[in-house]
């Protein structure tokens, strides 16, 4: 869980987000989601892919990219 609320933006590849009380969603390039404070979550790239690229923004915080591989 986060205490700051976080902006992410997938700019490659694609994968799953879980939040508390949802069902599993499939997140591809473009996707953009925004994480609450407090709220349960998890994300990861798809195993089957190489990966993906990803940007985000913790509450006000300067950008950052990364780049993940698959599991």
């Amino acid at each position: 869980m986060l205490e700051a609320l976080q902006v992410v933006l997938i700019t490659a590849g694609q994968g799953r987000l879980e939040l508390r009380d949802t069902r599993p969603q499939i997140i591809t390039a473009g996707s953009a989601f925004v994480f609450f404070p407090r709220v349960c979550h998890r994300y990861s790239p798809d195993a089957a892919t190489v990966g993906w690229k990803a940007g985000w923004n913790c509450a006000g915080l300067q950008w950052r990219k990364c780049s993940t591989p698959a599991r």
